[in-house]
């Protein structure tokens, strides 16, 4: 995200990466992908400056990404089968059955219900 300026004065952040072109016309407008346009203070060399920084961020955060050598067995959910935790009535609105985690490889075999596994941010399943 960068920040720019309004001519108002009021600044606002934008997402660098739908920016299609940004073009001085005496003011500077910057257009978006989707086309949408807006006129802002600062000026051309200025906005490419901050929607370079911004990318130069993200890339240097995605090198940093810490890769583990051994994450653990792997997790699958499987349709149709009842963990021994859950029951009827057990507060399963829609009635259908529950999804069983288990390893890939067979072992350590684990059954919960998907509901009782915490989500990450962005909805991926932890052990």
């Amino acid at each position: 995200m960068i920040t720019l300026t309004r001519l108002n004065g009021a600044t606002f952040a934008l997402n660098d990466q739908m920016v299609e072109r940004v073009e001085a016309n005496p003011d500077t407008v910057v257009v978006l992908a989707d086309g949408k346009k807006f006129i802002v203070a600062e000026s051309v060399d200025e906005v490419v400056e901050q929607i370079r920084r911004s990318r130069a961020d993200v890339a240097l955060r995605a090198s940093m990404v810490e890769v583990v050598e051994d994450p653990g067995p792997e997790l699958r959910l499987i349709r149709g089968r009842k963990s021994e935790s859950s029951s009827a009535g057990d507060g399963d609105e829609a009635g259908g059955e529950g999804f069983d985690a288990e390893t890939v490889d067979g072992r350590d075999v684990d059954t919960h219900r998907t509901d009782d596994l915490p989500a990450k941010e962005g909805g991926s399943w932890t052990q």
